[in-house]
């Protein structure tokens, strides 16, 4: 069960769906190639964010 973390005033919350890491098959080699993806696209989202509230303020 996910559980999130409650802020008082917080009004929307985001949900963002990455892959699991430790689901991940293979050598340690391979898993730490899936890993590179999955953080580059949390950085990669991240960054989006952040440029929206910018630009949106």
């Amino acid at each position: 069960m996910e559980k999130c973390s409650l802020f008082p005033g917080i009004i929307s919350r985001l949900n963002w769906n990455f892959e699991d890491p430790s689901t991940f098959q293979g050598t340690d080699e391979q898993k730490k190639e899936k890993i590179k993806i999955v953080r580059d696209k949390i950085k990669s989202k991240v960054e989006q964010f952040v440029k929206d509230i910018l630009n949106n303020t």
